[in-house]
């Protein structure tokens, strides 16, 4: 064979491979035996909210969270979700990839969607009733009255009351109610409502008591001044209840407190009744004053290299039992250095402790001096 035919049958061949490896690959193809490798695609849509107003709520928007199209591709997002009625429901969409001769590629991704959600919610409103007072008399008590205080109806609604509270008892009651929303047709659309209610009060009082506790005042002794005393100024409690008054205030240094108290109205049964009845209360005081005493310092001759001498005397009142004087500064106006004379032996500050001078309680008493001399001699 010559050498110049080897390289033509060389290309030959490997040209029937090249064909026979396409043939086999387009039938590999065609029968399904063989997957390209798909892009991922995560497409998202939006979430809408509102109350209800009888119009379809939609909301179109949406978005590519991960993945790229080819650059050559167009990616078309449909979105339908649709929902109308009191509720919730998927916000539902269809996709479509196309390539730039218009053909449909979708089936060469993989595409997950994350659907948001269509809400519709209930309408909110809020309705308070009004509230009344009587004093107790037998006959019953009812305010059949109540008003919108927030949010609106749609139109052509409107609010019906009924089922007020009626109460005959003594005490504080919710002035309870209902409502319903009907249209012009007399249709119930109540549930299409978040309705709040906000009740007023209706009270009963047996009688108003205006209660006074009583005042003290009283030196300052050490010991917790109260007064258990009260007037009851104005007003009765039933024949069968029973008023007890406790005052609950005590003052023990020097001051003035309010004398408050507890008030208590029961039933023959035990039972606390106490709001069936009006109460105004007014509190007295209790008040301590200092205790007073007059201190006078001594009468002191000395010369001027002999020690200043620290003595002293209660001369009026008296100090309480367990307390003590405590000498803070006491000094003449003339002392061991200074010149032959005479002057006022002067104190300077003290004060009065408890015993073992725990507390300082000069506060509690009026102190009062009296000074004596000091005279320096040669």
């Amino acid at each position: 064979m010559s050498k110049r035919k080897m390289p033509i049958y060389l290309v030959g061949s490997f040209s029937i491979t090249l064909v026979i490896g396409l043939i086999y690959l387009t039938i590999v193809i065609a029968s399904g035996s063989f997957h390209m490798r798909k892009s991922k695609l995560v497409i998202e849509t939006e979430s809408a909210s509102r109350a209800y107003s009888g119009m379809p709520l939609q909301e179109s928007d949406w978005r590519l969270v991960d993945g790229e199209l080819n650059g050559e591709h167009t990616l078309k997002v449909k979105v339908y979700g649709e929902q109308t009625s009191i509720g919730e429901s998927p916000n539902y969409a269809t996709v479509e990839i196309l390539d730039a001769g218009g053909y449909d590629v979708t089936d060469q991704y993989d595409i997950e969607l994350k659907l948001g959600t269509l809400e519709i919610t209930r309408i909110p409103l809020t309705y308070t009733s009004d509230s009344a007072f009587k004093m107790y008399d037998g006959e019953s008590l009812s305010a059949p009255y109540a008003v919108k205080s927030k949010g609106h109806t749609l139109r052509g609604h409107r609010s019906e009351f009924d089922d007020f509270a009626e109460v005959k008892t003594a005490g504080v009651h919710q002035n309870e109610f209902k409502v319903r929303i009907l249209d012009e047709e007399d249709v119930d659309y109540t549930d299409y409502y978040d309705i709040t209610y906000e009740y007023g009060e209706l009270t009963i009082r047996y009688d108003r008591l205006e209660i006074l506790s009583g005042s003290a005042e009283k030196i300052y002794d050490g010991t917790p001044l109260s007064e258990p005393k009260y007037t009851v100024k104005s007003g009765h409690v039933l024949p069968e209840h029973t008023l007890t008054v406790h005052t609950i205030s005590q003052i023990d240094t020097v001051g003035m407190a309010t004398n408050n108290m507890v008030v208590k109205i029961t039933d023959q049964s035990g039972n606390d009744v106490t709001g069936c009845y009006e109460l105004a209360l007014n509190y007295g005081t209790l008040v301590v004053t200092p205790r007073r005493i007059v201190i006078r310092t001594a009468d002191v001759t000395r010369s001027r290299r002999e020690p200043a001498v620290e003595d002293y005397s209660i001369v009026d009142g008296s100090l309480v039992e367990g307390h003590q004087v405590v000498l803070q500064t006491y000094q003449s106006s003339v002392d061991q250095y200074s010149t032959i004379g005479r002057a006022e032996n002067s104190v300077m500050w003290i004060y009065i402790t408890t015993e073992n001078m725990l507390n300082d309680v000069t506060n509690c008493y009026q102190i009062i001096y009296q000074h004596g001399y000091v005279e320096i001699t040669e």
